[in-house]
């Protein structure tokens, strides 16, 4: 595992071209990514307030191979004990149970649920699970 490259932009731009509409069921910003350039972007992080956010997707072939809950569980490690966050966030649909079962393996704490959190490509609203980890509390 290592993190993710600016050259990584071309594979991750390919799998979701392959899985467009695998990938499209929970994911809104998959109908928004048509160019190579669309991959390009990152989620802001809090640093002021230590806080940042994981969000994680991957390809129907790779799934139940505990992949997405590895790369979690890295990412978490890293954010409390490489890069002094306090907090990390995970945002998952209601429905979307595949998705919530990682942050609940790993011990994240289901804080509330946000009705109509997201607008999906198809114009419809989904309900968000957001998922929390204090760094004191972590213990993997």
């Amino acid at each position: 595992m290592r993190e993710i490259k600016r050259t990584d932009a071309r594979l991750v731009f390919q799998t979701i071209q392959q899985h467009r509409i695998y990938l499209g069921e929970w994911l809104p910003f998959v109908a928004q990514t048509v160019k190579l350039e669309d991959s390009i972007e990152f989620r802001d992080t809090d640093r002021q307030s230590l806080k940042t956010e994981i969000g994680y997707w991957i390809s129907e072939d790779y799934q139940r191979k505990g992949i997405a809950t590895a790369a979690t569980k890295f990412l978490t490690d890293t954010a409390f004990s490489n890069l002094g966050f306090k907090q990390v966030i995970i945002r998952c649909a209601e429905g979307n149970w595949k998705s919530r079962r990682i942050p609940e393996k790993l011990g994240f704490k289901m804080e509330r649920i946000v009705k109509n959190g997201e607008l999906m490509s198809d114009g419809r609203f989904i309900d968000l699970c957001i998922y929390s980890m204090q760094a004191h509390d972590w213990s993997f």
